[in-house]
């Protein structure tokens, strides 16, 4: 049997979560968010009893990752490959091969994994997220979650375990340089350039996508998108109605009241951080205009 696989790429805080939920509500997709970090031992998600999925149950009930967990727990230090295999077995004997997986992992090592995978049709959307939104969004959780940015957190380590041990030379410096917002477009910027300049080098076929066009202009959007999938677009797309199963991605998605539709962030519309940043930083604005708005772009109606 080969399995079917949205793999959805990008940095975080980009929509995946909401994409993942948005597309679990065509008949064909289960979406199960990040499935690489839901997977990975030094999370311990399943030994968290707690946590709930967006099915409405905790991880032991719900129907899918109870079962996961109770295949994967024993063998959890074995190769990230053979977790992720073990998960495509409970996939295969719960939904069949009639269903596709929506894995919203998004980083590049992720994406080797599943390319890794034996008897794979992998499909890949690179979402992307305006870097002013972006900004926005990263400077309000840094302010939400302080103790996460210490020079010990969870931020540096998350960017140590991408981007290699060398980065915790900058563990006194993070503190400081995650309330600037010129260090996150600098972070946008780079992050970004490495996913396209992957994708250009591995000429891996891809539909590039943005949070912001997804937001603004829904419907044509998520047409286009199932067109590529090579599937038809079901009627009353809606998050609310998705049969996702996400462990890992943004909680807020789960809250009823963000789930009756693709609402859009437009927090950084009426914020003024980010405008001496953009103003000193053209070459990235001008990347931004190009990656983050291109589908609009070309349906523009004015």
């Amino acid at each position: 049997m080969k399995n079917k696989i949205v793999f959805i790429l990008g940095i975080g805080r980009s929509g995946s979560t909401l994409l993942d939920v948005t597309l679990g509500s065509h008949p064909k997709f289960i979406g199960l968010g990040e499935i690489y970090a839901t997977l990975r031992n030094d999370f311990n998600i399943f030994n968290n009893t707690t946590r709930t999925c967006t099915c409405g149950n905790t991880v032991n009930k719900c129907p899918f990752w109870g079962e996961v967990a109770e295949r994967v727990l024993p063998k959890i230090s074995r190769p990230m490959v053979e977790r992720y295999q073990i998960l495509l077995d409970v996939f295969n004997k719960i939904y069949g091969e009639d269903y596709i997986i929506v894995d919203s992992s998004k980083f590049l090592q992720a994406l080797n994994t599943v390319q890794n995978l034996a008897d794979v049709n992998l499909q890949t959307i690179y979402l992307l997220r305006d870097v002013r939104a972006w900004t926005i969004s990263k400077l309000d959780y840094r302010t939400r979650y302080p103790q996460k940015y210490s020079s010990n957190g969870y931020y540096i380590n998350k960017l140590s375990f991408t981007y290699g041990k060398k980065i915790k030379l900058l563990r006194w410096l993070i503190p400081n340089l995650t309330k600037i917002p010129f260090w996150y477009f600098l972070l946008w910027y780079y992050q970004n350039r490495k996913i396209t300049t992957y994708l250009n080098e591995t000429q891996l076929p891809h539909y590039r996508l943005s949070y912001d066009e997804l937001g603004l202009s829904p419907q044509s959007v998520m047409k286009s998108v199932f067109n590529y999938l090579n599937q038809k677009e079901p009627t009353g797309l809606s998050s609310e109605t998705s049969k996702s199963h996400v462990l890992w991605g943004s909680t807020k998605v789960s809250d009823p009241q963000r789930r009756t539709g693709i609402l859009y962030d437009n927090r950084w519309m009426y914020r003024h951080e980010w405008l001496t940043s953009a103003a000193l930083l053209r070459p990235i604005m001008k990347f931004n205009a190009t990656h983050v708005y291109g589908n609009i772009q070309k349906k523009a109606i004015w």
